[in-house]
């Protein structure tokens, strides 16, 4: 599937509605599910894909797989309704990417940042837990950390969210002597 502009915007577009209408229903609980079932659903988009066939032209028999769905994740009931519109516009395909972008909507509304932080070799809890505060003073906003191990960064951290990015590291010291050199 190609993600153009207007693919962005169409979800946006459901997404901010969704939000706007539901938001006060969302509990984190919700959130987690939310994220749980957009992670699921891109890993294994046959579960879409069968709402989308055209052998399934029988309405009920969509709602009960779409309804089965919203049951195995946990999911807030309004995404059923949600779920039925895409439907019956035939863009059930965009659901898990709707999904996401509810997830950043509430993510937001909450002061939270989902942040990926790379690191160029294993650190311990307690290096961990500086490293969220130290993240938490510079963003003001709740972080869940998300930890990996990134050996490119040649002795360093690299912190990432939607929309904040932050790095120290040699490699990132490198680039920038190389840049001023070269000027």
């Amino acid at each position: 599937m190609q993600k153009t502009e207007s693919f962005y915007k169409l979800i946006n577009v459901y997404a901010q509605a969704f939000f706007n209408t539901f938001s006060d229903t969302i509990s984190m609980e919700h959130y987690y599910a939310i994220e749980k079932a957009y992670g699921a659903l891109v890993k294994n988009a046959r579960l879409i894909n069968l709402l989308q066939v055209s052998f399934l032209n029988h309405h009920e028999l969509k709602k009960k797989c779409l309804s089965q769905i919203i049951e195995q994740f946990n999911l807030p009931k309004s995404i059923f309704t949600l779920g039925l519109l895409l439907i019956s516009n035939e863009r059930i395909h965009l659901l898990p990417f709707i999904l996401k972008k509810i997830a950043l909507l509430c993510e937001k509304k909450n002061n939270r940042m989902t942040m990926e932080i790379r690191c160029s070799h294993p650190i311990c809890d307690e290096k961990r837990n500086m490293i969220t505060e130290m993240l938490y003073n510079i963003t003001r906003s709740n972080i869940k950390p998300i930890f990996s191990i990134d050996r490119r960064l040649i002795a360093g951290i690299r912190a990432q969210s939607n929309t904040f990015l932050w790095e120290s590291s040699i490699k990132k010291t490198l680039k920038a002597i190389k840049a001023q050199v070269m000027v």
